[in-house]
């Protein structure tokens, strides 16, 4: 989706251009949301567990992401969850490294989960 049919489906926006005043499931989050979030509909993206009942969906910023979203020249990758309020939620990550360590945390937080559903 280009940045004009995201501002016409989730707009309007705040007075900083990018953040999605709402009301709505992206209230509070930045109009690139909506890419991410059609394409994880379409059912791509690398999801990351986080226990039997939580996950988040990572895709890595592309280039043509970038193009059209200058505000994601520093963003690595994000990830996308639905908060228990139905709302839809949005970690950037810079680097590599900084995706790395969500990955982590994920595996040991579904770690934790398992250990507690044996006992």
């Amino acid at each position: 989706m280009t940045r004009r049919e995201l501002e016409a489906e989730y707009g309007p926006l705040r007075p900083d251009g990018i953040t999605i005043r709402g009301p709505g499931k992206f209230e509070g989050e930045p109009l690139y949301i909506g890419i991410f979030y059609e394409t994880m509909m379409d059912g791509y993206g690398d999801i990351i567990d986080f226990g039997p009942e939580e996950s988040a969906t990572v895709f890595e910023v592309s280039e043509e992401d970038r193009r059209e979203f200058p505000e994601l020249e520093d963003v690595h990758a994000v990830a996308l969850w639905t908060s228990d309020s139905g709302f839809e939620n949005m970690e950037e990550f810079e680097d590599a490294e900084a995706l790395e360590e969500y990955r982590a945390k994920a595996e040991k937080a579904s770690e934790a989960a398992e250990a507690e559903e044996g006992d």
